[in-house]
């Protein structure tokens, strides 16, 4: 998911690229330490928190669906019905490649 969003490249080489002093293992040790921070940040930044996105989902799609069931077959509710259930697997999937 990381590889794929803008500046990902950058991010990695800006984290590798740092002078750190020491013997080998401490190097690799360090440059894994910057990384993982950096991926963690850009993570939340990027992708929020999936837990939170999903339930939001989830509960737009049911006001929707109650809407829909009061009122009757309403084009536009359908319309934003639809809407709403690809972003709820949108949002699904997204968390399930984040979290594992």
């Amino acid at each position: 998911m990381w590889t794929l969003h803008d500046n990902y490249n950058d991010s990695i080489s800006h984290c590798w690229s740092n002078s750190i002093v020491g013997c080998p293992m401490h190097v690799l040790t360090k440059k894994l330490q910057l990384l993982i921070n950096s991926l963690k940040s850009r993570n939340w930044d990027i992708f929020g928190n999936t837990h939170v996105i999903v339930k939001n989902s989830s509960n737009n799609l049911a006001k929707i669906e109650d809407k829909i069931f009061l009122d009757g077959n309403n084009p536009h509710l359908r319309d934003q019905e639809q809407l709403a259930q690809l972003y709820l697997e949108k949002s699904l999937e997204e968390r399930k490649i984040l979290v594992g």
